[in-house]
């Protein structure tokens, strides 16, 4: 393989999801002390805009630990074509299932109005398209809880355990 295999957009996204995640946790001196790295500078350089190096995953997982959300873990998810869902631990109990009924009838109504006429527009796309993707992740939150709940159902459709 030759090059960078994203466009650099992605890799921008990447520094960006690093720098929130270090926001959020107060910062890279906050953070380093959080998951016992020496000093924050060494968290500084995987939020620097343009330029190598980028976190490794281990110590993405140890700051993702301790954020309210993953934000490079969702940013590398999007890169790749895949939509993050959180598993059944992190909803709160009975959330899944009231969340996903309400997206499914939004988005019945959503495209049941942008097809009213037999089409999509461009106009109409976007909110759509939005829509459909809260609903499939309401979706897929339901689908873990219930596989939680009921272990020989099989997996979750969204993947993990």
């Amino acid at each position: 393989m030759t090059g960078r295999v994203h466009h650099r957009a992605v890799y921008g996204a990447l520094k960006t999801a690093t720098s929130v995640l270090l926001e959020g946790l107060g910062r890279a001196e906050a953070a380093s002390r959080a998951i016992g790295v020496r000093t924050g500078e060494s968290l500084r350089q995987y939020a620097a805009p343009g330029r190598d190096p980028f976190a490794p995953a281990d110590v993405i997982a140890d700051l993702e630990a301790f954020a309210d959300y993953p934000h490079i873990t969702a940013a590398l998810a999007a890169a790749n074509g895949y939509l993050l869902a959180p598993g059944p631990e992190r909803l709160r109990a009975g959330g899944a299932a009231a969340l996903a009924l309400a997206e499914a009838g939004e988005a019945v109504t959503k495209i049941a109005t942008v097809y009213a006429d037999g089409r999509c527009t461009h106009q109409e796309a976007a909110p759509a398209r939005r829509q459909l993707a809260e609903t499939i992740y309401a979706l897929l939150c339901l689908d873990a809880e219930i596989a939680a709940q009921h272990p020989d159902s099989g997996p979750p459709l969204g993947g993990g355990s």
